[in-house]
This record gives structure tokens, C-alpha cells and sequence, in this order.
């Protein structure tokens, strides 16, 4: 049967290398799960996730995956791990196929508990009110009490019936009502039926068998032939808050039973297999089924409210498969869904401060490239590149504007002044729109500019629009319908393409084109390149001028920060913020009541109180491609447009964002005298503490934020109080490195950059070194000596070694070093050694066979290692294998074996240290580096 379910693994593992969605994270043994079968999800105290498997248990933390065996458990190759719950933050309880096991999260270990009396499958793990713990296999009931005595429980109040089986459990608790048992009551689902079972005494349960279907009847649910009957099976039961027991079956979809009668009635997903069923926070029903994928449903009316599969369709997001074998969400609201053989898919993480625009049903922002928008009341005005969107969000209507009605598709600005709305198009000018009626009104415009590129409009507070194009400045009155053209011909323009404009308190119009900048006289109505403030001429090319609130201009330049100058703008000054760029990509900046607002290719960002916040894909962001457009309404909604949708949030969402629940950050590696191996980084996760040996004073860790969402973007900050001075950031490899410390206690600090709810504080031990101590007490004996001959020169007494030590001549010997040019040489016939034989395909290479090989003693190697190659003999060996990993995966010969097989091909013996060492050196996945070498073919 093992060999069978083996060929099967291997037949369908090219089906496991399906894309990942793009709103979904997939995990997959190519990413290091010991199995790809997911059975059983749960998220524990400590924020891992934790995948019961096939072989075991799969710890996961959004980036690195651990894979914890069962110890102590039978040869069989498969033990599969059915439930997984959490009894407190030291214990889980594990139920596979041989029975009941403890795990210790904090040290990874796994001990078989109750073994005498629960010998079989364990499917299902519950915990009742009082704080007993329930357990539910195929050979009957226990609980286990407080105390943790275990006790068999009796299922049936009627002796004749035998079958101990039991599928699932679910317990009555709190406020539900009477209907279903006191508090503490179990209902049981067998295959004959379902069992309510009263908790105060042992007397067992009526059984309330499963319904018949008549397979000559007209119940689309039967299927038996005609004249047949067939009793559906149940194999999974939930409770709602609300009290409403609900069945699912292995063939016939999801019933709900009735406790006052025990009727049961069909509720939804016919002719299906319900894998899994729970109810969510919010008392939704969560199902797996084997047809229509992870469902959410409403315990009411049976209505799809959120399903995942592989088809994606308008009501459903899309999905690797539609078989899941468990559907989970967890506290923060991420959705898991395990698969048998294909691995994992997730959802990411999301605070939702930000969030997509739309209306369910009407218009969707989320799939369009935004390039402005404005808010006006009740309406919202989104011009993307593909036409202008017109939605009334009271009223829940959209009117569409496209090249018939403004000449162009692509909506480049949007204006509104007085009762209309000024449109301003990529390769059509500008239009206007009657705000009243929507009717677009034509503007009577030189034939040059009907097919001109605007960039920008500004209201100069006396009646005129300033449009900025690819043909020249536009001074407009839409009042008085007048329009006139400055270009470099009739003006001193530098050139007739115009970035941006805006005005002074003076009146003055400050303006930017791509061979340089101007300013427009209002008493004269002229534009003029003559004294102009020098640093104004030194900005070159500018993105966005703009007046901000207390009068003073702010100069936005193509890349780097802004420059502002007092309203005379005579004096300027530089802004300036920590974001890990002297020269960022800032599209806009806006500053409102004291507040800044402004973006770079890393995020979002809020500067006040002198307190910087960035916000990224784990905050709501669908894309980091801002555009220059940024408004913040009357109402407080901030709308952000991007190449993925325009988004919106509040201004109150953005100052209330640090009192979100923190995420923490983990040590991923830990490296001082040697790697740490997975039980030593969890205990250090777990005491928050890392201890260094005392012959090793240095250390290399790597971070991980435990955000389960994209965290491409996210870089960190660490600082170790007591010993660095100021704030240190990550490189690309998020590793920070500390090649010697002196002794004492430190606190290491890390956080994301631009974020502190994403942080972590460890406490950081180096003991004191055995270097020190000798060279301490060289000291102290120096300082003995020292006052022992001022002693004995005072008191005119002969030295103690004098009288100890016999007269006689000591003889002293003065080692010899291995030379440089002896040492190039041994290094050199290494190398070539290494190049030509190949030991490292062994995976049982020692130094010492390298040593006979060359000629040398490993004494001598080893000091080749240190000396001269600088590197010790384990990364020396990783790196050659690596290297030839990378060979035979990219041969198209090999394209047929697993990456364990091509590993195992080229010395690693175990997963975990390819994996590990892979990642070390080449700063990913062997999953991702292939997908990444196949997109570069």
C-alpha cells in the first residue's frame, strides 16, 4: 500500500509546481516540508503555524519551515497527524495514527502519552469549558481530566449498540442554548449518525441515525440505483453560536440536524466529500470539500460568502485545487488551506488600514491601472488608462467616460472647478464635464494642444486653471471660457514641455520644464527665466511644486527629498528622512495639518511628531508603483492611485496604526561557533536569549518577520544597546553580523524599518572568553610578581622562584610557521585536487581524506583552511557542492529529478542541511532560484 501511495506522490508532483495565485503564498516540499500532504492546520500561542503531515509535524513561520519528527513512533513509513490543538503554550496535543502525543513547542520534541488505552487514531482533540480535554478516535471516546487522568467515555446509553468510531466532536460552551445539553455537552458524529452526550455523568447518548435516500425517489442527493436506499455518512460536525448543529458527509454534502427532533436536512455543496468543517470567529461556517474547494458559508442561508479554487471566477478567489483537505483561518485572519500531496496555500496578512475602492457588483478598482482621481461629496472620480469612472457611492451608480466622449482612454488629471470637472488626457488635451448633469462639454483649443499630453492643473486663487502639457502652459478660465497658450515661441519658456506649476502668496508662478525652470509675473503676464534664485535654477527638473498650508513652496525634484522656502522664497532648506535612501523615488508629498505624507518604491510613508511610519503590502497596499496624484478629502479619506487600483484609508486609521497588535520578529539563524540547529534557534526564539560559548566572541544572525503576508519590501534595524551607537540597517540578506564582542549582557533590538509594531527584543549573553580569562589572569599573576619583587627588594629576601626553581639552564625552543609560498602550494593542489577527483559527491568527505589525498596532516590542512583559504571545511565543501547542484539542475537531462534527488547526487545526505546551507549561500530557496533561472530563460 506504502509503494502504491509512493507512485502516486511521484506520478503527481509536477501537478505541486503549479504557479502560486497572486494573492496566495503556496509552500510545497520544494520548500523544504518533510511531506507535501497537509491534513491538519493550527496557529499557536506563539504566532508558528503548525502542519500536521503525512510523517509528522511541519512548523512554519511565513519564511522558514521546520520539520519536527514524531519520535518513538512504529517503522511505518506514513503516520498520518489527523488533529493538532493547544492545551497551553508548553503542550500540544498531536493525534496521529498510532494514538495521543505530547509536544513541546519550546524544545521540539514529541512524547507518546496514554498509550496503553488509546492505541489507535486519533481524529479529532477538543476542550471542553471546564478545562478537560476531549479525544475523539476510532476506538472510542476519552477525556482527560484536570488532573490528567484519563477516562474512557461511553457514546451510547443503549448497550446494543457497539460501534465506537467516532469522527469528530464538537462541545456545547457558552450561551448556546439549552436545547443542545448544558454547558460542556458533546456531540459526536459516527458513521451511523450523530450523539449527544451529557458530560455530567457516563451514562452515554441516543444516537440519532443518518438519514436513508431512496435511490428510485427524486432526491438528487441519493445515489443508489433504483429500488436501492443508501444511508449517508457522516464524518464531520460544528456548532454555531447560535446553536445550529451542522453534518458534513463523506458523499453527500452538508446537512444540518436538528436537536429538538434529530431531523436532518440537506444545507448546501451537493455530492460532495466535507474534509473539514469549523465554525469561524464570526460564526461562519468554514468547509473543505473535494468539489467546490474551501468555502465560507452562511449558517442562515447557505450562501457562498468566500470560496477558494482553482477556477477563480467573479465569486470565488482563485486557488490552486479545489480538493482541500482543511480550511482554517486563524486569529488574525489569514486563511489556510491544506492539500493532500500539493502542500499548503495562504492568504497573506493584511491590517487593513489600506483598502482597494470599490463597490461589490458595480466597479472594482483593484484590476485597473489608476492614474488620478478626486473626491467630490458623494462622488469619486477615478481616471485610470482606459477612461474616466464616475461613481456615486450613496447612490451606488457609475458612468463611464472613454475616447468617444474625452478623445482619449488615458485620464491623466482631474480637477473640479466651480460646477465642473476638468479632465485633463494623455493625447487629447483637456475636457470638461458639466458636474450636474455629466454632460461633456467640448473646449475651443489650438489645434496643437487637442492632441497633447496634460500633466497637471493648478487653481492660481484668481479664477484661472494653469495646465502643465507637452505643448506649453495653458492659463484657462473656465468662467469666462478663455484660454491662452504660453510656449517657448510667444514666452521665455525653456521648453515647451511643462512639468508642474504653482503659485506663490505674492501671485508669482513658479514652473518647471524639461530644460529647466521659470517664473510667471502676474502684473505683467509674462514668464521669465531672469533672476531666479539660484538654488530654485539648481533644482533642474522638478515633479511636483505645490504651496503648502502656512504659506511656504515646496519643490519636489525627479528623485531625492524635497526643498521648501518661506513664502518670499528666498531661503530654502532641504528635507530629510530615514528611509534608507539619499535619493529616493518619491512620486508625491503632500503636507496636512502638520502632518507629511509621502511615498518611495518601498512604501507609504506618515511623518509626525518626528515620528516616521512606512506602510507596505502588510498594511493593505496592493502595489508600490504610486503615482503623482495623492488627495486627502473632507471626509478624511486619504486616496492613494497605483498601477493595482486606487486605495483609501483614513487619515484617523493612519495616527491610530502603532496601536495595532505587534508582530514580532524572529532570529531565523543563528550562527557563533557553530550553526544552531532547529531545536536550539526555537529555544532561543522561545527565552528570548542567545548565549554564546566562551571560546567564540562573535556572531551572525539572520531575521524573519513573523508577518505570514509579502514581505519583499521590508527591511530592518537592529542596534545592540551597550555596544553599537546608533541604529544599524539590514542588508540584502537580512543578516546582521558581529565578528567580536566583549563580554557582558546586551540587549539587541530589531525592528522593521519605518515600522516598530514589527519588532523584537532579545537579550544577548557573551560569557567571558577563555583569551580573556587567561589574559586576566596574566594579569593579576603579572601584578603578584610585581609587588612580590618590591617585597623582596625591601626586605632584601631572594625571590620565591629562586628557591623553588632548580639552577639549572633552561633550554627554550622556538616553534617554526608554515611559510607562504609552502602554503599557495598545498592550496593550490587542493584546488586542483577538488576540481579533477570531485570528493565532495562523497557524502562522507572528512578533512582527513582530503589531507592523505594532498599529502599533508590535518594539522597542516586545517591551518590551510584558516590561514590561507579563510574559510572552515564545512563551507568550503558546501560551496563546491553547491556549485555543482547549480550544474546538474540547470542540464536538461536532469529536469526529471526531484531537487532532493540532484542534491543527493551532488553529497548532501539530509534535507535540512542542503536547505540550510543553500539558503546561507545563495540567499534563497532552491525552489525560488530555479524559478527565477526559468524566468530569465
Amino acid at each position: 500500500m506504502n509503494t502504491i501511495i509512493l507512485i502516486l506522490i511521484l506520478l503527481l508532483l509536477p501537478l505541486s509546481l503549479k504557479g502560486q495565485t497572486e494573492n496566495m503564498h503556496s509552500l510545497t516540499i520544494d520548500d523544504g516540508m518533510q511531506n507535501g500532504s497537509v491534513i491538519s492546520i493550527m496557529r499557536g500561542s506563539d504566532g508558528f503555524v503548525y502542519l500536521g503531515t503525512f510523517t509528522g509535524i511541519t512548523r512554519y513561520d511565513g519564511v522558514n519551515v521546520v520539520n519536527i519528527p514524531i519520535t518513538g513512533r512504529s517503522d511505518r513509513k506514513y503516520n498520518i497527524v489527523y488533529a493538532l490543538f493547544e492545551a497551553d503554550p508548553t503542550h500540544y496535543y498531536v493525534g496521529n495514527q498510532e494514538g495521543l502525543w505530547l509536544f513541546d513547542p519550546t524544545t521540539l520534541e514529541t512524547k507518546r502519552v496514554y498509550a496503553e488505552d488509546i492505541d489507535c487514531e486519533v481524529r479529532a482533540i477538543r476542550k471542553t469549558p471546564r478545562g478537560e480535554m476531549l479525544v475523539a478516535t476510532v476506538g472510542g471516546l476519552f477525556r482527560i481530566g484536570s488532573d490528567g487522568r484519563l477516562s474512557r467515555m461511553r457514546i451510547y446509553s443503549s448497550s446494543r449498540l457497539t460501534d465506537t468510531n467516532v469522527c469528530d466532536i464538537a462541545v456545547v460552551g457558552k450561551g448556546n442554548p439549552s436545547s443542545l445539553g448544558r454547558e460542556g455537552a458533546v456531540w459526536a458524529v459516527t458513521v451511523s449518525g450523530v450523539v449527544g452526550i451529557d458530560l455530567a455523568g457516563n451514562a452515554g447518548g441516543h444516537l440519532y441515525p443518518a438519514p436513508v435516500l431512496s435511490g428510485g425517489s427524486d432526491d438528487v442527493y441519493a445515489t443508489g440505483a433504483d429500488n436501492q436506499t443508501v444511508r449517508i455518512r457522516p464524518s464531520r460536525i460544528a456548532i454555531t453560536p447560535g446553536g445550529d448543529i451542522f453534518i458534513g458527509t463523506q458523499e453527500h454534502g452538508l446537512w444540518k440536524f436538528s436537536s429538538r427532533d434529530g431531523s436532518y436536512h440537506f444545507f448546501a455543496l451537493p455530492g460532495s466529500c466535507v474534509n473539514m468543517l469549523s465554525v469561524s470567529a464570526n460564526g461562519n461556517l468554514l468547509v473543505a470539500s473535494d468539489l467546490y474547494g474551501a468555502v465560507e458559508l452562511s449558517p442562515l442561508t447557505g450562501k457562498s460568502l468566500l470560496a477558494y479554487d482553482d477556477k477563480g471566477g467573479p465569486n470565488s478567489s482563485q486557488a490552486r485545487f479545489s480538493n482541500p483537505q482543511v480550511f482554517y483561518r486563524d486569529a488574525a485572519g489569514i486563511d489556510w488551506i491544506g492539500y493532500k500531496f500539493y502542500g499548503l496555500d495562504h492568504t497573506y496578512y493584511n491590517s487593513g488600514i489600506f483598502k482597494v475602492y470599490q463597490i461589490p457588483g458595480l466597479h472594482d478598482s483593484s484590476k485597473q491601472h489608476v492614474i488620478c482621481s478626486l473626491a467630490d461629496g458623494n462622488r469619486t472620480l477615478v481616471g485610470t488608462r482606459n477612461g474616466l469612472y464616475i461613481v456615486d457611492d450613496e447612490h451606488q451608480t457609475v458612468e463611464y467616460f472613454g475616447e468617444d466622449q474625452l478623445g482619449s482612454r488615458y485620464v491623466s488629471t482631474l480637477t473640479k472647478a466651480g460646477d465642473r470637472y476638468i479632465v485633463g488626457t494623455q493625447t487629447a488635451g483637456f475636457t470638461e464635464i458639466d458636474a450636474a448633469t455629466l454632460r461633456v462639454m467640448n473646449i475651443d483649443m489650438p489645434r496643437r494642444l487637442c492632441k497633447s499630453l496634460v500633466y497637471q492643473c493648478r487653481d492660481d486663487g484668481m479664477g484661472n486653471l494653469w495646465l502643465c502639457t507637452n505643448q506649453g502652459l495653458v492659463r484657462y478660465n473656465p468662467y469666462r471660457r478663455l484660454l491662452r497658450l504660453f510656449d517657448n515661441a510667444n514666452s521665455q519658456l525653456p521648453d515647451k514641455e511643462v512639468f508642474c506649476i504653482d503659485f506663490d502668496l505674492g501671485g508669482r508662478g513658479w514652473i518647471s520644464t524639461r530644460n529647466g525652470n521659470c517664473i510667471y509675473d502676474p502684473t505683467s503676464e509674462t514668464i521669465s527665466t531672469k533672476n531666479l534664485p539660484n538654488k530654485f535654477v539648481a533644482l533642474g527638473q522638478l515633479r511636483d511644486i505645490q504651496r503648502m498650508e502656512d504659506g511656504q513652496m515646496l519643490f519636489l525634484p525627479q528623485r531625492g527629498f524635497p526643498v521648501t522656502a518661506d513664502a518670499s522664497v528666498l531661503n530654502f532648506t532641504r528635507l530629510s528622512f530615514d528611509v534608507g535612501e539619499d535619493a529616493p523615488n518619491i512620486s508625491f508629498f503632500r503636507k496636512h495639518n502638520g502632518i507629511c505624507y509621502f511615498c518611495t518604491d518601498n512604501g507609504f510613508y506618515t511623518f509626525r511628531n518626528d515620528s516616521l511610519r512606512c506602510y507596505g503590502y502588510l498594511d493593505g497596499l496592493t502595489s508600490m508603483e504610486f503615482q503623482r496624484n495623492f488627495q486627502i478629502a473632507s471626509d478624511g479619506r486619504c486616496l492613494v492611485s497605483t498601477n493595482r487600483g486606487l486605495l483609501w484609508t483614513r487619515v484617523s486609521d493612519l495616527n491610530a496604526a502603532n496601536t495595532i497588535n505587534a508582530l514580532p520578529v524572529l532570529i531565523s539563524q543563528i550562527q557563533t561557533d557553530h550553526w544552531f540547529n532547529d531545536a536550539e534557534v526555537t529555544a532561543a526564539i522561545a527565552s528570548r536569549t542567545i548565549t554564546l560559548s566562551r571560546s567564540a566572541d562573535g556572531m551572525s544572525l539572520r531575521f524573519s518577520a513573523m508577518t505570514f503576508g509579502k514581505t519583499t519590501r521590508l527591511r530592518y534595524d537592529y542596534m545592540l544597546e551597550g555596544y553599537d551607537k546608533q541604529w544599524n540597517m539590514v542588508g540584502a540578506n537580512q543578516t546582521a553580523f558581529y565578528p567580536s564582542l566583549p563580554f557582558g549582557t546586551y540587549k539587541l533590538r530589531v525592528r522593521v524599518k519605518g515600522n516598530d509594531s514589527i519588532a523584537a527584543t532579545y537579550t544577548i549573553v557573551v560569557p567571558m572568553a577563555y583569551s580573556t580569562m587567561a589574559l586576566i589572569a596574566a594579569l593579576v599573576f603579572g601584578i603578584a610578581v610585581i609587588l612580590h619583587v618590591v617585597w623582596c627588594r625591601y626586605y632584601k629576601r631572594e625571590y620565591l622562584w629562586i628557591r623553588l626553581l632548580p639552577k639549572r639552564e633552561v633550554v627554550k625552543y622556538q616553534g617554526s610557521r608554515l611559510s607562504q609560498k609552502e602554503a599557495e602550494a598545498i592550496a593550490r593542489r587542493l584546488t586542483a585536487y577538488m576540481e579533477d577527483s570531485k570528493p565532495y559527491l562523497n557524502p562522507d568527505l572528512m578533512m582527513t581524506d582530503l589531507a592523505i589525498a594532498i599529502g599533508v596532516s590535518n594539522h597542516t590542512l586545517s591551518q590551510i583552511f584558516t590561514q590561507h583559504i579563510r574559510r572552515n571545511y564545512y563551507d568550503f565543501i558546501a560551496e563546491y557542492r553547491i556549485r555543482e547542484f547549480k550544474r546538474m539542475a540547470a542540464a536538461d537531462d536532469n529536469h526529471k529529478y526531484t531537487i532532493m534527488a540532484i542534491a543527493e547526487k551532488c553529497g548532501f545526505r539530509s534535507r535540512t542541511s542542503f536547505f540550510g546551507v543553500f539558503k546561507k549561500i545563495m540567499g534563497c530557496t532552491p525552489k525560488e532560484y530555479l524559478e527565477r533561472k526559468d524566468k530569465d530563460r
